[in-house]
């Protein structure tokens, strides 16, 4: 709109001379416009660069404001005219543009150099992760493939994207220290609960592996996953075991005297007591599992408690039926005492009627002791060969006679 409002002016200033415009003069000076138009959106990218110098920069300027004045004043050759010496300008500008853009790129990659030359410091320290370090290479290629660069924006790019490699391996070197350093106090809590009371031989030896895997990031750590999850895995197993280990405590505390009665209980009632195979089987089997659980041997928390509970009952049934057992064989036992003297009188008895039986008569009404027995009276204690009358004495082994004096021969008794 503009453009067309200064082309009308211009045409009513050459009516004014006495010259007519037509339209092929319109179309013309219309053609310059539109030539001028896309030079100064060129010179207003030159002029917005930050690299452009101050006499540049008033150069361009007063170009453009002299073609401003001109345009509508000179005639078009000459604003053409205008136009090309603003090019040529405008060229030695943009070469001046390239030249500075170049002199602050190499100045920038120098300086981009020496911050990655730190960051490789940097990356020798411990803590610095892989991954980091990786990043780093990669930024250490690059830079050599910049060494030659004339523009800035790649420089820079880099330079930023350096910046926050920068801060990153910082804040990760300082999150790993702090991981490293909480898996420090944790083999700290570790070897404290290894050298409590109640803890499981196999709680023990885990929290020993436990402290030997920690201690692998005591000075360096790969990645913040793996350290962070050694973290969470031994924290976990510390407060697991530490659980465990009170819930024991309880358990003996509360169950421990009793327990070890119960046992000394079972252990004499299999050894004195009147116990079918299957119920000295069971007690048996009791027994080792509460040795085993006062042991801390395949043991778990509460098993002291489950066992006195459950073992007990089996026990008291047990004993009962023992103690039932030996009353009864104490009455039949007491029974037969009773009757032993009856018993053996009876015996004897018996044994005289069939020594009686056994035994030979003479012809004379001897009666001949049995081979290898002699007769007794027991009111003398003479022992005889042959008697009269056998009722009156007792018939008894050679061995037992030699405890006894052989008796003279009589008129009811003789050898």
């Amino acid at each position: 709109m503009k453009l067309r409002q200064t082309l009308l002016g211009i045409i009513l200033s050459f009516s004014t001379v006495g010259i007519i415009a037509t339209s092929a003069d319109s179309q013309a000076y219309q053609e310059v416009f539109d030539q001028q138009k896309k030079q100064e959106v060129k010179v207003k990218t030159a002029l917005d660069s930050e690299f452009i110098s101050t006499k540049d920069e008033a150069t361009l300027k007063q170009d453009l404001k002299s073609f401003e004045k001109a345009k509508s004043k000179e005639t078009r050759k000459e604003l053409t005219k205008r136009i090309e010496q603003e090019d040529a300008v405008l060229k030695t500008v943009q070469t001046n543009l390239v030249v500075e853009e170049s002199k602050v790129a190499q100045k920038e990659h120098t300086d981009l150099s020496e911050d990655v030359a730190k960051l490789s410091k940097k990356a020798k320290e411990p803590f610095i992760l892989n991954a980091d370090k990786e990043k780093l290479k990669d930024f250490e290629t690059k830079l050599s493939d910049l060494e030659s660069s004339k523009k800035v924006k790649p420089v820079r790019q880099t330079a930023k994207q350096v910046q926050a490699l920068s801060l990153t391996i910082h804040s990760n070197q300082k999150e790993a220290k702090g991981i490293s350093a909480d898996l420090k106090n944790l083999n700290k809590q570790s070897d404290e609960l290894s050298k409590k009371k109640f803890l499981l031989e196999a709680d023990e030896k885990e929290l020993e592996k436990d402290r030997k895997e920690n201690s692998q990031f005591f000075k360096h750590a790969e990645s913040l996953e793996k350290i962070q999850k050694r973290k969470t895995e031994s924290s976990e197993l510390v407060s697991s075991i530490s659980t465990k280990r009170e819930k024991t405590e309880t358990d003996f505390k509360d169950n421990e005297t009793k327990t070890r009665e119960l046992v000394t209980s079972i252990d004499k009632l299999i050894g004195e007591g009147k116990l079918t195979s299957k119920e000295k089987e069971n007690l048996t089997t009791h027994l080792d599992k509460m040795n085993q659980s006062l042991a801390l041997k395949n043991y778990n928390p509460g098993d002291l408690g489950e066992h006195y509970d459950s073992h007990k009952n089996d026990y008291d049934e047990y004993l009962k039926n023992s103690d039932k057992k030996i009353a009864e064989e104490k009455a039949r036992a007491e029974k037969e005492a009773a009757e032993q003297p009856k018993r053996a009188e009876e015996e004897a008895r018996q044994a005289t009627e069939n020594a009686q039986k056994e035994s030979s008569v003479t012809s004379d009404g001897w009666h001949q002791a049995p081979a290898g027995q002699k007769y007794l009276k027991r009111s003398s204690g003479l022992t005889y060969g042959q008697v009269k009358n056998p009722g009156n004495f007792s018939l008894i082994t050679d061995s037992e006679a030699a405890n006894y004096r052989p008796g003279h021969g009589n008129g009811s008794a003789k050898q």
